[in-house]
């Protein structure tokens, strides 16, 4: 059933290695050039600009390496005839997305559940770990720091909050009635 596939990635294999070959040969090559014999009177730009192409070769090679060891595991997956089958979910993977991506391992929508678990930032598991309470009025005078201005970009950052979300519209803007606000109201007056 999936020949095509199997053809198709091994045909693919053939390239990547040929390709990692040629790198081998080149790389090789340039190792043996002795080129310059000192590098004291060379620009630093000009030894930049080397370890600039050094590093990017090397992260080209090993994205065709991991791409070959997807291939192999695709392979394999095909011959025990697991092939096609979403890892996440157990449904079959359309074949419209196999002939888009034949290394694929899961479904679209069991790759886009992962991604959205693994994209919130890493300070939400400890905020989330917060015993119940009430966080609005955190900042009293009792809570408040002496200096009105640790920590604030603004004076008013001293008594208006947010949520974790960002500014969501005027309604959902937090007023603390500390010693900050009580300042600056009488400023204002």
């Amino acid at each position: 059933m999936y020949e095509e596939f199997k053809q198709q990635l091994t045909d693919d294999r053939k390239a990547i290695i040929k390709r990692i070959e040629q790198e081998a040969t080149y790389t090789e090559d340039k190792m043996n050039d002795p080129g310059e014999l000192s590098h004291y009177d060379n620009h630093p730009a000009d030894e930049g600009t080397e370890l600039y192409f050094r590093g990017r070769d090397m992260a080209i090679r090993q994205q065709w390496e991991k791409h070959l060891q997807e291939i192999d595991e695709a392979l394999k997956r095909i011959e025990n005839g697991t092939y096609g089958i979403c890892e996440k979910t157990g449904e079959n993977i359309p074949l419209e997305r196999l002939r888009v991506q034949p290394t694929a391992t899961t479904t679209v929508e069991a790759r886009e559940k992962e991604e959205r678990a693994t994209d919130r930032p890493v300070e939400e598991e400890v905020l989330f770990e917060l015993p119940e309470g009430d966080y609005n009025n955190y900042m009293d005078e009792d809570t408040s720091p002496d200096d009105d201005t640790t920590g604030y970009t603004e004076e008013l950052e001293s008594f208006l909050s947010t949520g974790l979300n960002g500014y969501e519209g005027s309604d959902k803007v937090a007023f603390h009635r500390n010693k900050q606000y009580k300042r600056y109201t009488e400023e204002q007056e």
